[in-house]
């Protein structure tokens, strides 16, 4: 997943995870932002 196209996909809250923050904060907000599923990048076909 691309992180500028979030705002695009009415996301900006994900996009803005951890915008402002520092050390460990900032590292548990990106690591909840990359753990955070977004469906349209999610095939349907595919198992």
């Amino acid at each position: 997943m691309h992180r500028r196209t979030l705002p695009y996909l009415e996301l900006e809250s994900l996009h803005q995870l951890g915008a402002g923050l520092t050390g460990e904060a900032k590292r548990q907000a990106i690591s909840q932002r990359i753990r955070t599923p977004v469906s349209i990048f999610h095939c349907p076909s595919r198992r």
